[in-house]
């Protein structure tokens, strides 16, 4: 429905890569380590966020804070 009649964004978050093949379609993109599949991302903008983690334990969820932030068009830069 969202695909049909939205013209944003979509986000599935938390999903397994076997679900992603199943549900994935044409234009999709999984993000295996962030576990998001999006269709049609939002052109990148202005406006630049950081993710900051406590650890190497939460790198699975910075990867997925990051796909969802450049997602909906926000520019993340490069972690070093």
């Amino acid at each position: 429905m969202l695909l049909k009649c939205g013209s944003g964004p979509v986000l599935v978050t938390r999903l397994e890569p076997e679900v992603a093949a199943v549900i994935g379609t044409a234009g999709s993109t999984y993000h295996a380590r962030a576990r998001l599949l999006t269709w049609r991302p939002a052109a990148g903008g202005p406006v630049s966020v950081a993710i900051v983690t406590g650890g190497t334990v939460d790198g699975p969820v910075a990867d997925e804070a990051a796909a969802i932030a450049t997602a909906i068009g926000l520019a993340v830069p490069a972690g070093g």
